[in-house]
């Protein structure tokens, strides 16, 4: 009987851990999502950053070059 009772407590208790854990899973796929959208958002914010770096160098090199040669 004892055995019984302890048995089923368990399976009580690895059910309620079951349900939890899943109901994290669900509560957190929403927020990797989100984290996901931020993350590509970031990646394209760097590389129009570094694009126009890159114009700003190209066109100071330019005004020196121009400016040497007047």
């Amino acid at each position: 009987m004892r055995l019984e009772a302890a048995y089923q407590a368990y399976m009580r208790d690895r059910a309620q851990r079951d349900e939890l854990v899943f109901a994290q899973l669900k509560e957190r796929q929403p927020l990797q999502n989100k984290i996901a959208k931020i993350r590509k958002r970031h990646v394209q914010n760097h590389r129009l950053l570094a694009r126009e770096v890159s114009r700003y160098v190209r066109m100071s090199r330019r005004k020196k070059t121009l400016a040497g040669t007047l």
